[in-house]
């Protein structure tokens, strides 16, 4: 690597050390729009299996880029593949949310049901901030904003376009090759953060079917013995019957209680 690439690359991550939240998008990269290459245009090529992981000495930068069709995924969003989906930036040192000087009013605040963190989320700008009970800032997660609801997959009920669920990820049946995609980012906080529990919550269809305990073994398995999660940070649950197969991924502190799974239409 020469000198004029550690040159710029060193300027782009002091620039990474600093929050703007005023922009939609996080340091020239706008969910939907850029795509892989603009990203490694700005950072460089990730040094992670999955290309989408950056860690440096004050922060770990994960992207997440579009895998799935419309036609694979209805709820995902009409994008090509490699697009920026969200840009998520956990700090070593978090900052004080009081410290950013956001206006509050613009924010949607939802009260995680299994630990004391408050996530604040902008429907507008598409940014959410993970708030611990100690008012210091966890994650900040740069996705979609309201004026690209336009691009999604299919038209989302009302209701369901303003949630906004405290779950790291959630996902259906899909190839283990994509699910290995999603891991990595889980695995990279877990790594990351070693006072938090990761918890995999499985759904089957049928109430007799093994299919969901079967695959969250395969996830944890890929967890621990690939990504090297401590075992003891990553801990499965049958979450009973959903509609279809159904994954969830939480990252809690090990002091919170379990998540609750929430079962319906069972078989």
């Amino acid at each position: 690597m020469n000198k004029t690439f550690n040159s710029t690359l060193g300027l782009c991550l002091v620039l990474l050390a600093s929050v703007s939240v005023d922009a939609k998008a996080w340091r020239g990269i706008v969910p939907l729009h850029s795509t892989r290459k603009d990203v490694e245009r700005i950072l460089g090529i990730s040094k992670d299996p999955c290309k989408c992981i950056y860690k440096t000495a004050t922060e770990v930068i994960t992207v997440d880029y579009a895998r799935q069709t419309c036609h694979q995924n209805a709820n995902g969003w009409n994008i090509p593949p490699d697009t920026v989906v969200t840009i998520s930036v956990s700090a070593t040192t978090p900052p004080l949310f009081s410290d950013l000087k956001i206006d509050e009013r613009k924010y949607t605040q939802t009260r995680d049901l299994h630990t004391t963190t408050i996530y604040y989320f902008s429907e507008e700008d598409g940014i959410t901030f993970q708030v611990s009970d100690d008012g210091t800032v966890g994650t900040i997660v740069y996705g979609p904003s309201s004026s690209d609801s336009k691009l999604r997959c299919r038209q989302v009920a009302e209701a369901n376009s303003k949630r906004f669920e405290p779950v790291f990820d959630e996902y259906g049946d899909i190839a283990f090759n994509d699910e290995k995609a999603r891991l990595d980012n889980f695995a990279a906080q877990l790594n990351h953060f070693t006072d938090l529990v990761g918890y995999i919550v499985t759904y089957s269809v049928r109430r007799t079917s093994t299919e969901a305990l079967n695959r969250s073994r395969r996830a944890r398995n890929y967890l621990v013995r690939v990504r090297r999660v401590p075992a003891d940070q990553v801990i499965v649950i049958q979450g009973g019957c959903r509609d279809g197969l159904t994954t969830e991924l939480y990252i809690l502190p090990r002091s919170s209680p379990l998540p609750r799974p929430q079962s319906y239409g069972c078989k």
